[in-house]
């Protein structure tokens, strides 16, 4: 009975990541430029926020949203964005698992001309060892995490001609830039 059932859970665990390793492929494949339509960011972040807001009030975390003005539209693939987006909240989330605040704020920049994102949480920080390698495919700190989420947001965010960057102090939350 018993090896049965853990052969059943390690086969299921088996599909599961086989289906995220699928669905990673695409990440692989860079965007094309023709693929990017201009978008409204606050637009998009909003939408985003207003997804996540019931996981952020559960988990005891505040979200201040903070737009900026006057923004120009950005060239992006809408989908690939949303999931950076998503990705970021979700982690800034998980690293306040007895709540905290969220702060997530947009900005225009003149060199190179764009938008600045910036999502800040109070979470525990990350250690400094840490973070030269954030980035990097299967490095997480979860114990049920692949460590592909980071890889995959700094990948899409570089595609589009960005760059992200994370400054963070261990006890007192982490910054997301990009």
């Amino acid at each position: 009975g018993d090896i049965g059932r853990y052969l059943q859970v390690a086969r299921d665990e088996l599909k599961r990541a086989a289906g995220i390793i699928g669905r990673l492929r695409d990440v692989y494949t860079p965007s094309k430029p023709e693929d990017r339509q201009p978008t409204d960011v606050n637009g998009l972040l909003e939408h985003v926020l207003t997804v996540t807001q019931k996981r952020c009030e559960d988990s005891g975390v505040r979200v201040t949203w903070r737009p900026g003005q006057g923004l120009p539209n950005v060239k992006l693939v809408h989908g690939s964005m949303q999931q950076v987006f998503l990705n970021l909240v979700l982690n800034a989330v998980d690293a306040m698992p007895s709540g905290g605040k969220l702060q997530v704020s947009t900005a225009r920049i003149r060199r190179p001309a764009g938008v600045r994102i910036t999502i800040t949480d109070s979470g525990g920080g990350i250690p400094a060892e840490a973070l030269p390698r954030l980035f990097e495919p299967f490095h997480t700190s979860k114990a049920d995490g692949l460590g592909l989420g980071l890889y995959i947001t700094h990948r899409i965010v570089e595609e589009h001609g960005g760059r992200i960057s994370v400054e963070s102090e261990a006890g007192h939350g982490s910054t997301f830039s990009f």
